[in-house]
């Protein structure tokens, strides 16, 4: 099951600068905020970013554990 995580921007191109130009390489840091109320739990983060017809065009996946 997939759920937007709390506070992530969606809009990619408020934090790398757009159009994405093919065969150029980019790089993007970006922090997530661990929100008080998250339970410990360990899971796969997956980002994805969309164009504006909604075709998945880049996507990354992190083994993730959130403790207390």
């Amino acid at each position: 099951m997939e759920i937007a995580y709390p506070g992530l921007e969606p809009d990619v191109c408020k934090v790398i600068k757009c159009p994405l130009e093919a065969g150029k390489k980019y790089d993007l840091k970006y922090e997530l905020p661990v929100q008080d109320f998250f339970p410990s739990m360990s899971t796969v983060m997956k980002w994805s970013v969309k164009d504006d017809n909604d075709n998945e065009i880049l996507c990354a996946s992190a083994n993730i554990e959130i403790e207390d």
